[in-house]
């Protein structure tokens, strides 16, 4: 859980406000606390969305959905205003991280694990179909992993079998790499069937850390899901024929749901839910809420503060290594060149609004290799030019600079949200640190459109590094999902707290992108 910002509201509809949860391009969810004591989970719509008379019916059309389905498969529906300004709903609070998370910060599940997962899930679909509906958007990161079974959320996109469709003809709506052909053609006719192919990539996901038809564009995935096969490698044997049944392009060729359950729990073949490291997660967020909505105070906001502002510069820049500890000297801030980062390749001035990724740090090392020389400037006190003494003048002894507190590279470790700054402004960012069996670090940088800058394109890539001598070094080392031609950046903080809740640094690129903040989830 994150502060409050200094934009939040202190409560909605009666429901006390005490963190975020966590956001995206539609809304913002909070962690609440009901008038009864009990944590709750708050989200509020965007206030630029809310005047949108389309997108408020499809909130409302998402409360409906909640409260038609109901039960232990998904986030209990408490209380809802469609209508308000800006619409909210609020829903029971489920203490465990969600499907994405727990896989990106422990790898894939284990068998046993993803069958009790596909067991709940189907469970969970079908009490949704019973109730006249259809999903059309399940995806890992709208799977919670609860103590006693998963649970599906989010229902913005939720239609009944029966109801007229808000969108116009071809339009798409739900998550690439996770929808049906049908689906993603832009068919209206998408049924249960549709559902069933988006648990079928689900699990696939669960169970090798990547989905079935990851690809670098959405434009790659939809030719994967429409024209190719799946890539199942890495899904124990075990499992491979019915998920590629589920898979099936052709709807009517998919088994139902009662098939898919059966084969999951045939022989008792579900395993011990949760496994210990997601039971971990679970335990450890559920302390937190517990404990805030008991009587805990709210997490307090922090002061609203500007970007940090660097003139511009025209040479690629490079930080070289910090000295030992005890030597250090901050460097001025870094500066890269004016402009919004451009994608390669691309159409003369062409830019991308995620390309903040817009130059590797790959390309950084390259320029080092040739031997160009760093831009950044570090000043070591130079005698050079005269005499380095004076005999007539006492020597005064000098106060050697303190001490970088010593901090171990798990003060990093675990989910950050926030932005960075480039030329036409900011982007959301979402990065995931793990300690790596080799005792580095590893990490997830997935960037985003930010509500000040809906023209961002999202991507995500994997990154390697260390925490030495109190500086965060992460470098990108393989795309997860790549927009068409965009390229990796670095990232470079100096850490002093063995827990920091805040992470200021610089983006490591150049092409325009300078700093970077995140806040601890």
């Amino acid at each position: 859980m994150r502060p409050l910002r200094p934009e939040d509201p202190a409560e909605i509809g009666g429901y006390r406000l005490l963190g975020r949860l966590g956001g995206g391009g539609m809304g913002q969810v909070y962690l609440g606390r009901s008038p009864g004591g009990r944590p709750v989970a708050v989200k509020r719509v965007l206030p630029g969305l809310a005047a949108d008379h389309e997108f408020r019916s499809r909130f409302a059309q998402e409360v409906e959905a909640a409260r038609r389905v109901g039960g232990f498969h998904t986030a209990q529906l408490v209380d809802a205003d469609p209508f308000a300004d800006p619409p909210w709903l609020v829903t029971a609070y489920v203490p465990g991280p969600s499907l994405q998370e727990a896989v990106e910060e422990h790898g894939p599940l284990p068998p046993p694990a993803v069958r009790t997962l596909g067991a709940g899930l189907a469970e969970g679909l079908a009490a949704i179909h019973s109730a006249g509906l259809v999903h059309r958007d399940l995806k890992p990161g709208n799977v919670l992993l609860a103590a006693d079974g998963p649970r599906i959320i989010d229902f913005g996109i939720a239609r009944a079998t029966d109801f007229t469709a808000l969108t116009a003809d071809g339009a798409m709506l739900g998550t690439a790499g996770f929808m049906a052909p049908e689906q993603v053609t832009g068919s209206r006719t998408v049924g249960p069937p549709g559902d069933v192919f988006a648990l079928g990539a689900v699990l696939a996901y669960a169970a090798r850390g990547e989905g079935p038809f990851h690809a670098g564009s959405i434009a790659s995935i939809v030719y994967r899901i429409t024209r190719e096969d799946p890539d199942l490698d890495g899904v124990p044997p075990e499992l491979r024929d019915l998920l590629e049944t589920c898979l099936d392009k052709d709807p009517a060729a998919r088994p139902a749901l009662p098939q898919v359950l059966r084969a999951l729990s045939a022989g008792g073949a579900t395993g011990d839910w949760p496994p210990p490291r997601i039971a971990a997660m679970i335990a450890e967020r559920d302390v937190s809420a517990r404990s805030n909505a008991s009587g805990g105070t709210a997490a307090q906001p922090r002061p609203a503060t500007a970007p940090a502002h660097t003139p511009p510069q025209t040479d690629p820049v490079f930080s070289p290594p910090p000295p030992p500890v005890g030597q250090w000297t901050p460097p001025p801030p870094v500066t890269m060149p004016p402009g919004a980062p451009t994608k390669t390749g691309g159409a003369p001035g062409r830019q991308g609004g995620g390309a903040a990724l817009a130059i590797a740090i790959v390309a950084v090392t390259l320029l080092v290799v040739a031997g160009v020389a760093g831009a950044v400037v570090v000043t070591r006190g130079d005698r050079g030019g005269g005499p380095t003494t004076a005999p007539t003048v006492p020597t005064v002894p000098r106060t050697p600079p303190p001490s970088t507190p010593a901090v171990d590279a798990s003060a990093v470790v675990g989910t950050w949200e926030g932005t960075y700054e480039c030329a036409q402004g900011l982007t959301a960012l979402n990065l995931r640190i793990v300690e790596a069996e080799d005792g580095r670090l590893g990490a997830t940088f997935r960037f985003s459109p930010h509500p000040s800058n809906p023209d961002v394109e999202s991507g995500a890539f994997a990154m390697r590094g260390d925490l030495t001598d109190g500086v965060l070094r992460l470098e990108g080392e393989r795309w997860i999902t790549r927009p068409d031609d965009y390229l990796m950046v670095g990232l470079r903080a100096r850490i002093t707290e063995p827990r920091p809740e805040r992470i200021e640094g610089t983006v490591e690129s150049t092409a325009g992108c300078t700093t970077f903040t995140v806040e601890r989830r």
